[in-house]
């Protein structure tokens, strides 16, 4: 396990370099028609390029967004998620809609990922998100971010609930196996959960290799 950690590691030293070309790139992408009442989000996710994986991260983007509107009562018909740029390969895409939604959306997103990468396991694996309403909940902080944002949720928890289960789905679907996430500019690594893993196997070893040094006779 440590040599695939270490293995892993540097491909990720490796990606991370090649993403600060990516990052200035999304920089220039801006459009020409966005109104005051709607915002950017740029997310490039270091993923591999068969097209069903790209599609199916695709789509899961429309449906938290679609479900955080029908939570939040606004019009997808009027604002839409509407595409700035995409490129596949490793999948880097700029969005925009409605702002609050965003703003949300974004916040599910670095949520998401830093629970996957925080949780990322001995066996070198992403675990996906919880659906138990406590657990989601407690990862997403969904109600209280609506709150932030100026929402009454006192009469919507159990809307809220229903949508936590379908946006947890939906994540587990967009950030699965995803080592690397860049969000709005933020870059989110694994890498931190394999220095971790790393620095506590090689303690492991050295404990090991004391208990076994026996004194000469």
């Amino acid at each position: 396990m440590l040599s695939a950690a270490k293995s892993l590691h540097s491909h990720l030293d490796t990606a991370l370099s090649m993403l600060a070309a990516v990052k200035e790139a999304l920089a220039q992408a801006e459009p020409e028609d966005i109104s005051v009442n709607e915002s950017i989000v740029s997310i490039f996710l270091l993923s591999n390029n068969e097209l069903s994986v790209f599609l199916a991260k695709i789509q899961s983007l429309e449906r938290i967004y679609s479900e955080l509107c029908r939570l939040m009562d606004i019009s997808t018909s009027e604002y839409p998620l509407k595409i700035i740029k995409v490129e596949a390969g490793s999948l880097w895409v700029k969005l925009f809609g409605e702002s609050k939604i965003i703003t949300l959306l974004t916040d599910m997103i670095k949520s998401g990922v830093g629970y996957l990468h925080r949780n990322y396991t001995r066996e070198g694996q992403l675990k996906s998100i919880p659906r138990q309403v406590e657990q989601y909940e407690a990862v997403l902080n969904l109600e209280s971010k609506m709150r932030e944002l100026g929402y009454d949720t006192s009469n919507m928890r159990e809307s809220i609930k229903k949508s936590g289960v379908v946006i947890a789905k939906e994540l587990s679907t967009l950030l699965g196996g995803e080592s690397v996430v860049i969000v709005n500019e933020q870059t989110f690594s694994v890498g931190s959960a394999v220095d971790r893993l790393i620095a506590e196997k090689s303690k492991t070893l050295l404990l090991e290799d004391g208990e076994d040094t026996r004194p000469l006779s």
